[in-house]
């Protein structure tokens, strides 16, 4: 801003031609196409801070949250997944953790899994502030597991009036379920912070197989064995 800076001097092209090009950003899609196959579904959390005394905006959260309309066109590109997406085994079981917009993909999931009809056990497992503040798609996972597609629901709220806890504590507390899970063929989906939630998950169930089997060379054979044949997929960011 001039503000800041008064001696410069530079037109905004001048001032765009020195600034790198906007990354693209990538977001989970949240819904099936099997219920519209014109219609995609996107879990947008709008990233603000203030630096300089100055509210700050993400340039793309910021622009969808504030600076489109009904109607606007927004450009984006549909990026295939190789690995994070549903068996086509309508028997599969499946493990879903996520937290936060995390859980976006595993709204697609269900929604797919209830149109499709399938009938394979899942299990969803996601994290959030508190019920009252974000519980995102509450109401359509509660109707999942009225309906049976949704075989065991565990909302992990973080902040409450006890210690607080994570998707990867609540795995460790109902650890003996989850490794008869992955024993059973399960397969698990973990989606979140790349640099927290996820490696965290990833500790967790090591220390379950640990408990499970008598060491941790035992445990590492046994998530070596999930990576290798599909049975643990991330989508981190």
């Amino acid at each position: 801003a001039a503000g800041e800076h008064p001696r410069a001097r530079c037109t905004a092209a001048e001032l765009g031609s020195l600034l790198p090009p906007l990354r693209p950003r990538a977001y989970s899609i949240a819904s099936s196409p099997l219920v519209d196959p014109d219609r995609i579904d996107l879990t947008v959390r709008t990233v603000a801070y203030t630096a300089d005394g100055r509210r700050q905006w993400g340039a793309v959260s910021g622009g969808l949250a504030h600076r489109t309309r009904e109607g606007d066109v927004v450009p984006g590109r549909i990026r295939p997944s190789r690995a994070f997406h549903l068996p086509d085994d309508p028997d599969a079981a499946v493990i879903m953790g996520g937290a936060g917009v995390g859980v976006a993909p595993f709204r697609a999931f269900l929604q797919h899994r209830a149109a499709r009809g399938d009938h394979g056990r899942s299990w969803l497992l996601y994290g959030l502030r508190s019920p009252d503040e974000d519980a995102l798609y509450q109401d359509d996972f509660e109707t999942w597991k009225r309906d049976g597609v949704l075989t065991r629901l565990d909302p992990v709220p973080s902040r409450g009036p006890g210690p607080r806890e994570y998707v990867q504590h609540r795995l460790r507390s109902r650890g003996s379920e989850v490794f008869d899970w992955l024993c059973a063929g399960a397969i698990l989906y973990v989606c979140g912070d790349a640099r927290g939630m996820a490696p965290a998950v990833r500790l967790a169930i090591r220390a379950i197989a640990a408990e499970r089997l008598g060491g941790y060379p035992e445990a590492d054979r046994f998530l070596d064995a999930l990576d290798e044949t599909g049975h643990y997929r991330q989508d981190v960011y």
